[in-house]
């Protein structure tokens, strides 16, 4: 088994240590599962994030902006309206 922690970090070795960790959580299964969100989920939402903000329910319109942060989407507000990454 290769050992992690002697490998220098990098793009050269990612594969080898995903694999690793893959190997190990097989096991163990102690690693979160990364979900997924899809596009049409997050435009969803941000649609709704923007009903609360015409509504002036700033509050609403937090809870769905830190949401998407937990679904790993960034948020930026923009005169010609929201745009959304992933992070």
């Amino acid at each position: 088994m290769i050992e992690i922690n002697q490998l220098e970090a990098g793009p050269q070795n990612a594969a080898k240590i995903l694999a690793c960790l893959d190997r190990v959580d097989g096991v163990l299964n102690v690693l979160p599962e990364e979900e997924t969100v899809s596009d049409a989920e997050v435009d969803t939402l941000i649609a709704e994030r923007e009903q609360a903000r015409k509504a002036r329910n700033f509050k609403r319109s937090d809870e769905i902006r830190d949401q998407l942060k937990r679904m790993g989407i960034a948020l930026e507000d923009t005169p010609q309206g929201t745009r959304w990454k992933r992070i």
